[in-house]
C-alpha cells in the first residue's frame, strides 16, 4: 500500500470538513442520545487552522495519489498523576468509507504511532463510541485493549 502521513495543511480544509461531517454523521446514527445531527460546515475555518497549526496536538492526513482518505486527530496532553507523565490521546480517526479494509487505517495509526513517539508519550488512549464495534475490533487488532467504561448522560436532578 503506497499512501503517505503527514500533518494537515491549510489546503486540506475543505476535505477535513468532509471527513469531519462523514464522522459527526456516523456519531449521531450509532449515538443520538449523546451527538446532535451533523450541521454544515462540520466545522468552523478557525477550529481547522488551530487545528492544523500543531503544538501538543495535530491532525495528521492519510493519502494516497494526493487525494487525502482519511484523518486523525492526536494530542499529548501531561498527567501528573500518570506514572509516565503523560499520554496521547487519538482521537476522530475517520477514514472514506471506499476505502476501508484496504490497510489505509492501519496505516494512519502507524503514523499516529510515531507522531505520539516524538511527543514523548509512551502510551495512548482511544475513545470510541460504545455502539461502533467496528472500531472497538479495529483498535483490538492493533493491540489495545478496553481500559474503563466512560458513562455519560445527563444526570438526574433528584
Amino acid at each position: 500500500m503506497d499512501v503517505t502521513i503527514r500533518q494537515a495543511a491549510e489546503p486540506d480544509s475543505e476535505t477535513l470538513g468532509a471527513l469531519f461531517e462523514g464522522a459527526d454523521r456516523q456519531n449521531y446514527a450509532r449515538a443520538p442520545h449523546v451527538y446532535k445531527p451533523p450541521e454544515s460546515p462540520a466545522r468552523s475555518l478557525d477550529y481547522l487552522t488551530r487545528a492544523i497549526a500543531g503544538g501538543p496536538s495535530s491532525l495528521l492526513v492519510v493519502e494516497r495519489g494526493g487525494t487525502v482518505l482519511g484523518m486523525a486527530r492526536v494530542a499529548v496532553m501531561p498527567v501528573p498523576s500518570s506514572p509516565d507523565g503523560a499520554v496521547a490521546q487519538v482521537g476522530y480517526l475517520y477514514i472514506d468509507g471506499s476505502v476501508r479494509r484496504q490497510g489505509v487505517g492501519g496505516a494512519l495509526m502507524r503514523g499516529c504511532h510515531d507522531w505520539i513517539r516524538d511527543h514523548g508519550a509512551p502510551r495512548a488512549q482511544l475513545r470510541v463510541i460504545g455502539e461502533n464495534t467496528g472500531a472497538k475490533a479495529f483498535y483490538r487488532r492493533l493491540g489495545y485493549e478496553p481500559l474503563y467504561m466512560e458513562m455519560v448522560g445527563s444526570p438526574d436532578p433528584r
